[in-house]
């Protein structure tokens, strides 16, 4: 099965090149470098588990398609496979691949739908934060496969921080992820993994940071499902609990969510650096907990369904066999 539309994939050109050429501030943002990032990426993060180590040469994009769609059919249900192998090609698949997309079949399903995580890399890496330090301090707070952690170090080099004074750190509580990409971390050295719980009080203390710069904290639920099923909230909570005051924090991802009461008419707005917005929310989290749900964030500066992130980069680099297949984040 192949994952990109002709001519998309760049097979001389390694993932750390990709890194380098968007953390370059002098350089405009390019969404295909972004897609062939992600792509790589992924594959790496799969071969990682495999072999215990990158690959040295560059891999071809055939090599890419077959690892990409035996991890893409692992994911999918039994009739998903079956209709998939009789339109496209059967795939048989490879045990240790298969074995490792059940480990860490969450953090897998938010990185395979490409188009989205393209989507937030992209929001992401473009912010401008402002240089009042010399270090700049990243959370990620437990976000599946540190994908966004990534896009936070591209960030920091973007705002002209020194690789040396980066610190970004990404908590994680699943064992065979954090497990993965420890190893991995110690390969390219982007940043450093704590396994824990970000739901626990103690934990955002225990980093003992001045100050922070950015937070990824992108746990949110499908549109139709409960915001508590989710840690989005309790993230927040304990942020400020641990000394952070949201107002302080250069950015937040996602920093505006629109939420809606079950059986209410409208979308009501969440700006988490509004002091009187955030106390709105609580009060009605207190009362409505299981029924606040949210379908949209403000991504781009512009209030978009969550379904509709992504899309732009849908058909212009993905190959519609290869989004059938995928599970979709939201």
């Amino acid at each position: 099965m192949k994952t990109l539309q002709p001519n998309i994939f760049q097979a001389w050109i390694s993932m750390q090149n990709h890194i380098d050429n968007l953390s370059n501030p002098e350089k405009e943002i390019s969404e295909l470098e972004i897609v062939n990032l992600v792509v790589k990426f992924a594959t790496h993060y799969i071969l990682m588990w495999i072999w215990d180590h990158i690959p040295e040469t560059k891999l071809t994009e055939k090599q890419a398609d077959n690892i990409l769609s035996e991890a893409t059919l692992s994911l999918a249900f039994d009739f998903k496979r079956i209709i998939h192998s009789l339109l496209f090609s059967n795939i048989t698949l490879v045990k240790e691949i298969d074995d490792f997309s059940k480990l860490v079949w969450y953090q897998l399903k938010m990185l395979l739908d490409f188009p989205k995580t393209v989507a937030l890399i992209q929001e992401i890496i473009q912010q401008k934060i402002p240089r009042f330090c010399h270090t700049y301090h990243g959370l990620d707070m437990w976000t599946g496969s540190g994908i966004l952690l990534l896009a936070q170090h591209i960030q920091a080099r973007r705002n002209w921080f020194q690789e040396d004074r980066i610190k970004n750190i990404w908590i994680e509580l699943n064992t065979p992820a954090a497990t993965v990409w420890n190893n991995f971390a110690k390969k390219v050295g982007f940043w450093e993994i704590i396994q824990w719980d970000t739901c626990k009080k103690n934990t955002i203390q225990s980093l003992q940071l001045p100050y922070i710069n950015y937070v990824s904290n992108e746990n949110l639920p499908y549109p139709k499902v409960g915001l508590f099923s989710e840690p989005f909230v309790e993230n927040i909570q304990n942020l400020k609990q641990s000394g952070f005051p949201i107002t302080e924090i250069d950015w937040l991802f996602p920093q505006v969510v629109y939420y809606w009461i079950y059986r209410s008419e409208s979308l009501k707005k969440l700006d988490l650096k509004d002091t009187s917005s955030w106390n709105n929310f609580l009060d009605d989290y207190e009362e409505f907990e299981k029924q606040i749900k949210v379908p949209a964030i403000q991504i781009w500066g512009t209030k978009t369904p969550l379904s509709e992130i992504g899309k732009a980069f849908e058909s212009p680099f993905f190959t519609k066999q290869f989004l059938l297949a995928l599970w979709k984040r939201w």
